[in-house]
């Protein structure tokens, strides 16, 4: 009896770590999307079309709008943390309300029974796409960010703000290492936990050391700078204890400072 007990908490247990690492995969992989998607503002081609609608800076306008409304977003969640659940609530109580009046209309028409079929067919589909989206971001959300809301978002938002304005298109690094580096290192360590140097294993920081490297080393055309900017952006990766905060802005920092070259300058 107890070996059966043992054996179906291991099943559990493993079962829970699976749903845990695909939780990672598909948080690491919004993650990367989104933050590729922060290079936008600095191509040429985005430069240009944004002059001909009156914006000359869109990289400065479009970080300090997201960093905005990140940050607002989050003052919001911590004061009111229950905010998804009375969102939720008041969708749900205005859909209820809304077919009940057309099932009032429906009755005055005299198609009563057809239609009534249909709201509560269409009920029951709307109300399982909610409980599917609730148990999909539930999974997805850590517990700090129950608690404490998106800081993570608003940290990294915060960095590429402030490495634009102080070191202009170096962000790009910043930003391509916290799209490569973040999210390898991360899905990596929970892959390949050990050996471990501090709060990454050797086997993550080394694959993300090279994924990093060999990407900026083509665009820069500067190897040996390229190097030394994939060493510090490991250091930081490791050291940090938000990374989201300083991996933007002192990969930006060091690319500067060591003028390694941007692959597109306007």
């Amino acid at each position: 009896m107890l070996r059966h007990l043992s054996y179906v908490e291991e099943i559990d247990v493993s079962y829970a770590m699976r749903q845990d690492l695909q939780a990672l995969i598909i948080r690491k992989a919004i993650h990367f999307s989104f933050s590729l998607l922060l290079i936008l503002p600095l191509t040429p081609s985005f430069i240009e079309a944004s002059s001909r609608i009156g914006i000359t800076n869109p990289a400065l306008l479009i970080y300090s709008l997201l960093t905005f409304f990140a940050a607002l977003v989050n003052s919001i969640q911590i004061r009111k943390p229950n905010l998804r659940e009375e969102m939720m609530r008041f969708l749900r109580d205005l859909r209820k309300r809304s077919l009940t009046k057309l099932e009032s209309l429906a009755r005055s028409l005299g198609t009563q029974t057809l239609l009534k079929i249909g709201f509560e067919e269409l009920d029951k589909l709307f109300s399982r796409a909610e409980e599917n989206l609730n148990t999909i971001v539930s999974r997805l959300e850590r517990d700090y960010e129950k608690q404490y809301g998106y800081v993570c978002v608003t940290f990294a938002l915060i960095s590429i703000l402030l490495a634009y304005i102080l070191f202009n298109k170096h962000v790009v690094y910043g930003i391509l290492a916290l799209a490569i580096v973040d999210s390898i290192s991360a899905i990596l360590t929970a892959l390949i936990p050990t050996p471990k140097v501090y709060k990454h294993s050797l086997p993550s920081i080394a694959i993300s050391f090279i994924c990093f490297y060999i990407p900026i080393a083509i665009l820069s055309s500067s190897p040996i700078k390229s190097l030394v900017v994939s060493v510090i952006v490991i250091l930081v990766e490791i050291a940090s204890p938000e990374d989201n905060l300083t991996l933007p802005f002192l990969t930006s920092l060091t690319s500067y400072y060591l003028a390694i070259p941007i692959p597109f300058n306007h």
